[in-house]
């Protein structure tokens, strides 16, 4: 992909299958997120700073990233029976935190990246995602990718 056409959206499915998507998609991959159940009804995470990889390796976001935010159905932990169990989200985001965030997570799993103002660092909108935020949720998906397949890229 070119530079005008980074992804923005990481988007992994409850079957464990990593999709790249560009920022012009983000109403799809909301209503793909919030599901039937709840459409729209979100809640986000903060993923930042360094990132502890499988094997212990520490990746190191550098000066200039903005954070990582975690996109996930406000609902799904309610409705079960709407939102299969995503065990790869729970296993790459629990590593992107350096276990910080280690909860259960449910249906679709989104991951985008936000830009933040250099001087306060104050978190300002959605942005194309950097080469070392896709690096680093490559690597926690394991060796090429993982055992997630790089659909929608």
């Amino acid at each position: 992909m070119s530079a005008a056409g980074r992804p923005a959206w990481a988007v992994i499915s409850p079957a464990g299958e990593l999709a790249w998507h560009p920022l012009a998609g983000e109403r799809e991959i909301r209503a793909l997120v919030s599901g039937d159940r709840a459409p729209g009804a979100l809640d986000t995470a903060t993923v930042a700073g360094r990132v502890a990889l499988r094997g212990g390796a520490v990746f190191d976001i550098p000066r200039g990233c903005g954070p990582l935010k975690v996109l996930a159905s406000d609902v799904a932990q309610l409705f079960p029976e709407d939102y299969p169990p995503n065990p790869e989200a729970q296993r790459i985001i629990t590593a992107l935190s350096a276990g910080r965030i280690t909860q259960p997570w449910r249906g679709h799993v989104a991951l985008i990246e936000y830009e933040s103002d250099p001087d306060t660092g104050e978190v300002l909108w959605p942005g194309e995602m950097s080469e070392h935020w896709q690096q680093a949720i490559r690597e926690a998906a394991g060796p090429s990718g993982g055992p997630l397949s790089q659909e929608g890229s």
